[in-house]
């Protein structure tokens, strides 16, 4: 299921997270239509499977994936906007 959501967002995850501490601000901005519209295209097109997901979040191990997210991708980019702490359980919340 990841494998399949990362060929759709068409990023290369290694790449994505080594380019975080030497990118621009800028590009690690993640609410934009670069980012946004694929992931909403693979929830719409993949409704029932994201659900199940959801649903099943402790039998697929979901809470490993968010884990790994956080860990190589979120937290470089909050420690890159030096994000205080007490902020960032708020601002993961509305990213998932």
């Amino acid at each position: 299921m990841n494998r399949h959501f990362l060929e759709h967002m068409g990023q290369d995850s290694r790449n994505f997270m080594n380019k975080i501490n030497d990118c621009s601000k800028d590009e690690l901005y993640l609410i934009t239509p670069k980012y946004l519209k694929p992931y909403l295209s693979y929830i719409k097109r993949n409704k029932r499977l994201f659900l199940t997901a959801i649903k099943k979040a402790k039998v697929l191990q979901l809470n490993q994936s968010y884990l790994q997210l956080f860990q190589h991708v979120l937290i470089p980019i909050l420690d890159c906007y030096q994000v205080p702490q007490e902020e960032r359980k708020y601002i993961m919340s509305f990213y998932i």
